[in-house]
């Protein structure tokens, strides 16, 4: 496989060489999608968000991908007011 060779399962390809991704229409939902002209994008995005940080407000270890959901915790929240002087 090339590596401007992308598979397509079902569905009409436009293809705009500018584009880091291709339209795809698909003819089993009557929608477009898109697929990304790199193969390896999806499984080197999932890496990136699979990195442990330390929370600033209560010092837990929490994947980057799941902070915002993380801070929104009562637990978090909590250490966070704790932190913030009284005006």
């Amino acid at each position: 496989m090339d590596s401007g060779e992308v598979k397509v399962k079902n569905g009409v390809v436009i293809d705009n060489p500018k584009r880091k991704t291709l339209k795809i229409w698909s003819n089993k939902t009557n929608t477009y999608y898109y697929q990304s002209r790199d193969v390896n994008y999806y499984r080197n995005f999932y890496h990136t968000t699979k990195q442990r940080v330390e929370c600033e407000h209560c010092h837990k270890m929490v994947y980057t991908g799941n902070m915002t959901r993380h801070q929104r915790t009562k637990k978090c929240q909590e250490q966070a007011t704790k932190e913030k002087p009284e005006t």
